[in-house]
C-alpha cells in the first residue's frame, strides 16, 4: 500500500504542467527515493513504486529512461543499495543538464536576437550563463498557451538586463524576420533527431525554416527515447479544454494539447552535453 505522502507527490507531479522534463525526473527520483526509505518489502514496494510513476508525463522520455535505470536494481534486494543508485542517477542527470547548459550558452554567444517558446530551464539558465557584458540581445518570447508560463520566462529575462519582447504565439511568423536564431529545449528527442517540446515549437520551426534561420534544439542525452518517433501522438495527451474555451456550445469541440512534434529536417543544431 502506497503511503499518503507518495499519492500526495504522484498527483502533484501528474498535475504539474510548468515545469520541464529534468526538473520533473530529479523530482520523480526524489519521490522514489522516500517512499522507498519507508518500505519494508522492497522487492514488491520497488515494482509497484516504479509502475506507478512511469505514468507521470510519458511525453518525457527522460523520467522513463532513469525508472528503468533504477529498475535493473532490483536484483539487488537490497534497500541502500537502490537507494545509492537512486542518488547516483539524479546526479548523472543533473550533471548532463549542467553540461548542456553550459554547451548552449557558448552556443548563442554569437547571436544578437533570439526567438523562444514556453519556460525552458535549459534555456533560461543558458542565457543566465552569459557575461553581463554580452547580455546586449533581443529576446522575444512566445506567451505560450495555455498556461501562459512564457510570461514568466520573460519576467527572468528581463531581470538578467536583456531586451525581451513578449508576444502573442500567433504572431511568431510576423516577428520571425526579425531575429537570427530560434531556441527551444526539449522533452524527448527520437532517435531520428526529431522531437516532443511546448505546443507552438513546430510552428517555430517552420517560420525558421521560411525565414533561412538556424532552429537550435538543447536537451541532454537523458531525454533520448527508444520509441520510434511515429509514436509522438500517442505521447501527447489531450488536456482540460476548459483551458482554451470554457462556455459550452453545442458542436463546439474545444481541443487543447500541451506539447508539440519537431521533424528532424527542421532542426538546424542539436546540443546536448557532449
Amino acid at each position: 500500500m502506497p503511503s499518503l505522502n507518495f499519492q500526495s507527490e504522484s498527483k502533484k507531479l501528474h498535475s504539474d504542467s510548468s515545469h520541464g522534463a529534468v526538473f520533473l525526473t530529479l523530482e520523480v527520483l526524489r519521490v522514489l527515493k522516500e517512499e522507498l526509505q519507508l518500505s519494508e518489502n522492497i522487492e514488491n514496494d520497488l515494482k509497484f513504486t516504479i509502475e506507478e510513476l512511469m505514468k507521470v508525463h510519458p511525453e518525457m522520455a527522460s523520467i522513463k529512461n532513469s525508472l528503468i535505470k533504477i529498475r535493473e536494481n532490483l536484483i539487488a534486494k537490497q534497500k541502500e543499495i537502490i537507494i545509492r543508485r537512486i542518488d547516483e542517477e539524479a546526479r548523472i542527470v543533473l550533471d548532463r543538464e549542467i553540461r548542456t547548459i553550459s554547451n548552449m550558452s557558448n552556443y548563442l554567444l554569437k547571436y544578437k536576437s533570439i526567438m523562444t517558446i514556453s519556460a525552458s530551464s535549459t534555456i533560461l539558465n543558458a542565457l543566465r550563463e552569459i557575461p553581463d557584458e554580452r547580455r546586449n540581445k533581443r529576446i522575444f518570447v512566445l506567451e505560450s498557451r495555455p498556461i501562459l508560463e512564457g510570461q514568466i520566462l520573460a519576467k527572468e529575462l528581463a531581470n538578467l538586463g536583456y531586451e525581451v519582447h513578449i508576444i502573442v504565439d500567433a504572431a511568431t511568423g510576423y516577428f520571425g524576420e526579425e531575429v537570427e536564431a530560434f531556441a527551444i529545449g526539449a522533452d524527448t528527442i527520437f532517435s531520428d533527431g526529431s522531437v516532443i517540446n511546448k505546443v507552438g515549437s513546430f510552428l517555430l520551426a517552420l517560420t525558421a525554416n521560411f525565414y533561412k534561420k538556424s532552429f537550435i534544439v538543447a536537451a541532454s542525452s537523458n531525454k533520448i527515447s527508444s520509441m520510434s518517433s511515429k509514436v509522438h501522438k500517442i505521447l501527447i495527451k489531450h488536456k482540460p479544454p476548459q483551458e482554451i474555451y470554457k462556455e459550452k456550445i453545442k458542436n463546439l469541440s474545444p481541443l487543447n494539447v500541451y506539447f508539440d512534434f519537431v521533424p528532424a529536417k527542421y532542426i538546424t543544431k542539436l546540443i546536448s552535453e557532449k
